[in-house]
């Protein structure tokens, strides 16, 4: 019997978001976060055109969101924004790790945040 190769990718927690520099966001005075995402293409130009949809869409994130997206500034690893998530929220964000993963996930789908994975060596 053959045995396959494990193909196990890097861990999460070792791997750095960082926020995709193609959209632009801002933050309010109370640190809420707004992701400006611009509608391209020609598709986008019908629907401007023809139904009116807007040239540009606002995601506003929610408190935690705006916590972690303040917080990924490309030097800090998933794991040190759990630690901070926790710190500063406690319970109020469990399950910690699986709605964290969650909304990476989310984030990487939607190709607002790029993650890299960590060097070689670790």
């Amino acid at each position: 019997m053959r045995h396959k190769k494990s193909r196990r990718g890097p861990n999460l927690l070792d791997c750095v978001p960082r926020p995709n520099p193609a959209h632009t966001w801002s933050a309010g005075a109370d640190g809420a976060v707004t992701l400006h995402l611009s509608h391209q293409g020609p598709f986008a130009a019908v629907a401007h055109k023809w139904f009116r949809a807007p040239a540009v869409s606002h995601l506003h994130l929610d408190e935690m969101g705006s916590f972690l997206w303040l917080r990924m500034d490309g030097g800090r690893t998933v794991g040190e924004l759990a630690r901070a998530l926790e710190a500063r929220y406690g319970q109020d964000a469990a399950p910690l790790y699986p709605r964290l993963t969650t909304y990476l996930a989310a984030l990487c789908r939607a190709r607002l945040v790029l993650i890299t994975p960590p060097p070689k060596g670790e």
